[in-house]
């Protein structure tokens, strides 16, 4: 469960750097961190275009 949430590949990428440096896991966890919070950006962008119509067919600036 814990690997689903955000920040545990950079966490652990940032304990590694403590204790057994391994590059091909630090790669890993870096590049599933940038994957990551690129969805996270796609997500919120699609959110924001999505309310956007909303308020431009109510005529509305507020969105509630």
């Amino acid at each position: 469960m814990a690997k689903l949430f955000p920040l545990h590949r950079a966490v652990s990428a940032a304990n590694m750097s403590f204790g057994i440096f391994e590059p091909n896991k630090y790669a890993q966890l870096i590049v599933g961190e940038i994957i990551l919070g690129v969805c996270f950006y796609l997500i919120a962008f699609m959110m924001l275009k999505i309310m956007e119509k909303m308020a431009i067919k109510k005529a509305s600036l507020e969105m509630f």
